[in-house]
């Protein structure tokens, strides 16, 4: 038999920052390798070690390949169905529902960033042609900052990255690209060739801050005050200048009536490290900041994003110099959605819930209760906070659906789970959140065993729907994938793309064209609004580090960095993980090892009124004091000590305050194990 070699152009959907185009190798219908696409002009041909090890997610002995079915939910007694015995569960129910209470707020989907491919928003699309239901909302990840930003600056929109490498300064708050952004890297990499200093300003010791010029050890949440002290430094040099902003004026006098003492104080970072940052800001002709997502993963943190930025406003000001800021880039949000737009049939009745309180607040909901839930891209019991609480929601649901590859935390305890493709499986369009190309992904093989993509599920579901009761869905079931490609490139702006059609992205990516209208601020800049003037910067933010801790028995704050080598939630059980990756443990401070009488792999255990998990210590003299860093993911991961509280919320913007969790820490012989 002759080999039939094939080359298709895909792209991994993944919620990271690169969205890389990648060039899959099939020989004879089977993936035999993946490498990065050279056409692409941010990944440039590369690859990170997850999407090389693409192959292996494929092909696992854990991947799901028919719908499964448990009687009992929770029993892991699995029996696999069909997919008409599928659909009929699920078509039933809804029908059942909306007989019973005349509407279908009784159902609920959550559905977050396990896949960010544009035809993978079938399922919401889906849920809306049906009329009103309930659903999450916000942006558990980048939403604060987002926020931020637009109120301050009227955009968020991010300059082309790849434009840092001609910045003569780069200053990172709170990202760690060399483990989260790689391909970011070589850009950072070339500007610092040409002279550019790199400063990292972090609570840890990343990964990134050691390739740093200067490293700058932040505490934990406590960014607004390190900015306030840089600003509060260049206003005493440049008393004068400024003044175009509005709102500048009653900045200018909070910092004024702030002591440098009690800023550097709240920061916890010397007046040195000030002095040489406030002097990269003010003798940059082109400083590139980088406002990460890490400084916002904390209570009041909406004001660390905006004073941040303050300092690139103002300098940019005062100097006359160019002073890009990076953040977020928008354009996954500004493409025309068509599977959701063009189903939405009750949109202004559905319910929508706070994706950080979706587990509290669901089995409050009323007039009718929710009693059907469907999980598709995410994990929550591996992502969220409050997982006791969504183990209990799920166990009250009448019928709880998840799609997804494998059988994870949550799917475990659902009734159906059905088995959705892989991005070598179905046709999809992305385009990034960071970088500005658009990419096509084509499929590769044919779909392994019986599983289906979520347009094919959204599709086939509404035409059994419709066979039992005519007209109760409306999704457009006569068009197939490439007709939504189609009808998605063709909604584009006129000259948003050098692109015509979707077809041509066949033979390489599209970088988005000139973003200068986008890139453009409000009309005003402001740093107040007028109906908040009375609430003044600080006292309103004063509040981000109000948790009372003891300093040699805690609670300890708790972080948790991501991984280069792992996705936790639904890319987690894929493969046989190196025993390095397995390893339970937590990093400390060595004063706090000596403090609590801790030695290197002591076994502990950390707890919180939320859960307790344990632990293996590991003694790291670079980690804060008081301060725990765990893995993410795992059999009992760190989320599991995380806790939403909804008093909190007003000064938090809709991110998830992930870096505020706090626990106690004791070894195990103590705590009577």
């Amino acid at each position: 038999m002759k080999e039939k070699t094939q080359f298709v152009r895909n792209v991994c959907p993944r919620n990271c920052f690169s969205t890389c185009s990648m060039v899959t190798k099939v020989v004879n219908g089977r993936v035999i390798k993946v490498a990065g696409d050279p056409l692409h002009g941010f990944s440039k041909g590369k690859l990170c070690a997850k999407g090389y090890s693409y192959p292996e997610y494929v092909y696992s002995s854990k991947r799901l390949l028919n719908p499964l079915f448990q009687k009992k939910r929770g029993s892991g007694n699995w029996h696999e169905i069909s997919w008409e015995e599928a659909y009929n569960i699920i078509s039933d129910k809804i029908i059942t529902l909306y007989d019973k209470h005349q509407t279908h707020l009784a159902l609920a989907y959550n559905k977050f960033s396990g896949n960010l491919g544009l035809l993978h928003n079938a399922m919401e699309g889906f849920f809306h042609s049906l009329g009103a239901h309930t659903k999450a909302e916000g942006n558990p990840c980048l939403g604060t900052g987002r926020q931020s930003l637009r109120f301050q600056r009227g955009t968020e929109f991010s300059p082309r990255p790849e434009n840092m490498a001609m910045a003569d300064a780069i200053i990172i708050w709170g990202s760690n690209p060399a483990v989260t952004n790689i391909h970011q890297m070589k850009f950072i990499h070339t500007a610092r060739d040409q002279g550019a200093p790199l400063v990292v300003i972090d609570p840890l010791f990343t990964e990134t801050a050691k390739t740093a010029d200067i490293y700058i050890q932040v505490r934990p949440g406590q960014d607004l005050w390190l900015a306030a002290a840089v600003l509060k430094l260049l206003l005493s040099r440049n008393s004068t200048g400024a003044f175009k902003i509005p709102g500048w004026k009653m900045l200018k006098k909070e910092l004024i009536d702030c002591e440098m003492d009690f800023l550097l104080n709240k920061c916890g970072v010397s007046y040195e490290a000030v002095k040489e940052l406030a002097n990269i800001y003010e003798y940059s002709k082109n400083a590139a900041a980088w406002i990460g997502y890490g400084a916002q993963r904390h209570y009041g943190s909406s004001a660390s994003v905006r004073m941040i930025d303050a300092i690139s406003l103002i300098t940019e000001d005062m100097f006359k110099c160019k002073r890009d800021v990076y953040y977020f880039h928008p354009e996954l949000f500004r493409m025309p959605n068509r599977l959701v737009n063009d189903h939405i049939t009750d949109a202004e009745n559905c319910r929508n819930i706070d994706f950080r309180n979706f587990s509290n607040q669901l089995p409050t909901l009323q007039d009718p209760p929710v009693e059907f839930l469907w999980l598709f891209s995410r994990n929550p019991l591996s992502q969220d906070e409050n997982v006791k609480e969504w183990m209990h929601l799920m166990k009250e649901m009448d019928l709880v659906v998840v799609s997804d590859l494998f059988l994870t935390k949550t799917a475990e305890l659902a009734d159906l789970v059905l088995p959705v493709t892989t991005h070598f499986e179905h046709w999809d369009l992305h385009v990034s959140y960071w970088n500005h190309w658009l990419s096509l992904n084509e499929p590769a093989i044919k779909p392994a065993g019986n599983v289906k993509s979520d347009l094919q599920i959204a599709r086939e579901l509404a035409m059994v729907i419709n066979s039992k009761r005519p007209g109760m869905s409306s999704f457009r079931t006569e068009l197939s994938d490439r007709d939504w490609l189609s009808e998605e490139v063709a909604s584009l702006p006129k000259g948003r793309y050098p692109i015509s059609s979707w077809e041509e992205l066949r033979i390489r990516p599209a970088v988005l064209n000139d973003t200068s209208k986008l890139m453009k601020q409000a009309d005003r800049v402001t740093f107040y609004s007028e109906k908040d003037a009375s609430k003044t910067f600080f006292t309103e933010w004063n509040v981000s580090d109000k948790v009372t801790v003891n300093h040699t028995k805690g609670p300890f704050k708790v972080l948790s960095p991501q991984s280069l080598l792992h996705i936790h939630s639904q890319f987690e059980p894929r493969v046989s993980t190196q025993d390095f990756l397995k390893v339970t443990e937590v990093k400390i401070s060595s004063s706090l090892a000596a403090s609590l009488g801790l030695k290197k792999n002591d076994k502990v255990l950390l707890f919180n009124e939320h859960s307790e998990i344990e632990r293996h210590v590991k003694i790291d003299s670079l980690i804060p004091e008081n301060v725990l860093v765990l893995r993410q993911g795992g059999d009992h991961p760190v989320n599991e000590l995380s806790g939403y509280k909804p008093d909190c919320s007003e000064g938090a913007g809709e991110t998830s305050e992930f870096f505020d969790t706090r626990a106690y820490i004791v070894k195990l012989e103590e705590a009577g194990r």
